[in-house]
């Protein structure tokens, strides 16, 4: 994993729209063990971001947010036969019902996409998932699925703050479910247009 900015980010979300700066719960993995695996949220709509640290690894990582009611939590584990690690739990006072879930990645800096490639992602209710640029992303991301394999592009500031700007493959879910992935690599590269096919 290519280490261009600490605060890359790729992993999973729960967010209530797409809306730039909705409500979320995200749990990712960044490219060094400088800030590791991190479980991050917004608990008011355009209000701040929220941190708790997960542990000082990175990918290859399997991550895992689960949704009960108003509350969430994010867990993490770093091999398929090792048992789950709670991070944290965050309540979320009249969620909405029906929320969108899925992959997230923002490489931090715009003019550049970076690049998580998931694979195993589980998830406990059907429908069709679609990708989205959420707020200023500067370029556009793209998403390529392959089997089990999904690949994201994603450029945007951050996932942070009172707004976010990242590339956000979801579906939308209803009640309570859970989803887990393995963020198997992410890298980051400079982009600045993408040659004419």
């Amino acid at each position: 994993m290519q280490n261009v900015d600490v605060w890359t980010k790729a992993g999973l979300m729960i967010r209530e729209t797409v809306a730039a700066g909705a409500r979320h719960a995200s749990l990712f993995v960044t490219p060094s063990t400088v800030k590791g695996v991190a479980f991050q949220r917004r608990t008011t709509a355009t209000g701040t971001s929220v941190h708790t640290a997960g542990p000082a690894i990175t990918a290859p990582v399997y991550l895992r947010l689960s949704r009960t009611g108003e509350f969430v939590n994010a867990s993490y584990r770093q091999n398929a036969s090792a048992a789950w690690v709670d991070i944290g739990t965050q309540r979320f006072p009249g969620l909405a019902s029906e929320v969108l879930m899925g992959l997230a990645v923002t490489s931090h800096s715009d003019g550049r996409l970076a690049t998580a490639t998931f694979d195993g992602l589980d998830v406990v209710t059907p429908g069709s998932f679609q990708s989205y640029d959420i707020g200023s992303v500067g370029l556009s991301g793209i998403t390529s699925v392959s089997g089990q394999t999904v690949t994201l592009e994603g450029s945007g500031a951050d996932i942070w703050g009172t707004a976010d700007a990242f590339r956000f493959h979801a579906l939308q879910v209803t009640g309570n479910f859970f989803v887990r992935v393995r963020v198997k690599a992410s890298r980051t590269r400079m982009h600045g247009r993408r040659p004419e096919s």
